[in-house]
């Protein structure tokens, strides 16, 4: 129940603040450059990174160590 409370009383401070940033006199915020491509290669470098440890730390399991190969 509380937490329905504390819902609205925050969500009221964020309407506030979206209606006035379409006043005309509200300060323009300018634009942040988008990051360049180098975010892509990290992106795939790091998956790689996780799919090798993950490799690395998943057991074996145990049938495969203790069966016959056919």
């Amino acid at each position: 129940m509380d937490s329905v409370h504390l819902a609205l009383l925050l969500s009221r401070a964020a309407v506030t603040q979206e209606a006035d940033s379409a006043r005309p006199w509200a300060p323009v915020v300018p634009s942040r450059p988008r990051h360049g491509p180098y975010a892509r290669r990290t992106r795939r470098a790091l998956a790689s990174a996780l799919h090798r440890v993950a490799d690395a730390v998943t057991p074996t399991p145990a049938r495969d160590i203790c069966s016959p190969a056919h």
